[in-house]
Order: structure tokens, then sequence, then C-alpha cells
């Protein structure tokens, strides 16, 4: 959502109830106008969150609070040169994706 949207001034988390007031959109529209809302990921909108365009709230359900992201990969094998390179990349360019 814009930085001035109701539910991102407020500074908390959103609850599911919170997000049925607000109309839905696409990237783009939502850039566009105070009051849409969109539900993408961070990292969809990583571009627009860095140029402060955009900013996110937290939805208060189980649903959006235990998202993850891995990379599986042969235990005990190590990387060749492309995984590898593309892990670098992913964590170099990609903060959200970072090592914690």
């Amino acid at each position: 959502m814009r930085r001035d949207h109701p539910l991102a001034l407020r500074g908390t988390r959103a609850s599911v109830q919170d997000l049925l007031a607000w109309p839905l959109a696409l990237k783009r529209v939502v850039a566009a106008e105070k009051n849409f809302i969109t539900l993408i990921g961070e990292f969809a909108a990583s571009r627009e969150i860095q140029a402060e365009e955009l900013v996110t709230v937290s939805i208060d359900h189980p649903l959006f609070l235990g998202t993850k992201v891995r990379a599986l990969v042969k235990s005990g094998r190590p990387l060749v040169a492309a995984p590898h390179e593309m892990l670098d990349w992913i964590l170099q360019r990609m903060a959200m994706f970072g090592r914690a």
C-alpha cells in the first residue's frame, strides 16, 4: 500500500477483517491510488518499497505470518558453479532472502 494509506499510518499489523474494508488491486494501481491495497509478497514489490513508493504491513493471520523460503540442495554434495552463483546472486541482491 502507499505510505499514506490509513492502514500504513496505524503502524500495527492488519487483521484479515481490516483488509476487507479496502479495495484490492494490482501493483501499479496501488502506487497511484491512495485507498487501494494489494496482497503480493514483499519480494514482488521490492523495487517499489526501496523507492519508498509502497510500504508493507504485516497481516495478523497464521497463513501470512508463517511463510518461509527454502533452497533445496542434495545433502552432502557441494553446489556446482551455476547454482552456487545463483545462490550468491540471490543473497547479495535480494535482502529479504539474506542470511539471518
